[in-house]
């Protein structure tokens, strides 16, 4: 990708300004993850809608109780099952039978500890053959880069 390529919101009108420029300086192709600022004109929040308040971020642990918004599948709730060192989370185990955790467009959403709203990793893929899970960038990997909640 290029340098301050400008990033748009889906649902504005062809020819509107960007809400965000990339960051050559803030990609990393082996964990498959970038940044963008947000354009100093664009009013944001620092907040996930229809998720719990953001608190600080944190490590996952195996076992902690997750929930995202995907683009595609909206809210998904999971539970962390391994670190390997990606983030692995599955469907929690009373979900139905053909729970959609995470699908294509899904990338990019941040997995929030459910109980605090504490981003502990950053979607990436889902399983495309065989049992339903996603994995994840553990928020420690792109931390550095000095990003988060600035």
């Amino acid at each position: 990708g290029l340098d301050k390529e400008p990033l748009y919101q889906p649902v504005l009108a062809p020819g509107a300004a960007p809400v965000a420029y990339t960051s050559k300086t803030h990609v990393d192709h082996a964990l498959d993850v970038a940044a963008a600022k947000i354009d100093p004109g664009v009013a944001a929040e620092l907040r996930v809608l229809c998720a719990p308040p953001l608190a600080a971020p944190k490590a996952a642990a195996v076992g902690m109780h997750v929930v995202k918004v995907g683009a595609t599948t909206g809210v998904t709730e999971g539970i962390v099952t391994a670190l390997t060192p990606l983030v692995r989370v599955e469907p929690r185990p009373s979900a139905p039978p053909g729970y959609n955790l995470t699908d294509g467009g899904d990338s990019g959403a941040a997995w929030l500890e459910s109980a605090t709203g504490s981003p502990v990793a950053i979607h990436i893929a889902a399983n495309p053959t065989g049992p339903e899970f996603s994995e994840a960038v553990p928020l420690a990997a792109i931390a550095a880069w000095g990003l988060l909640f600035a």
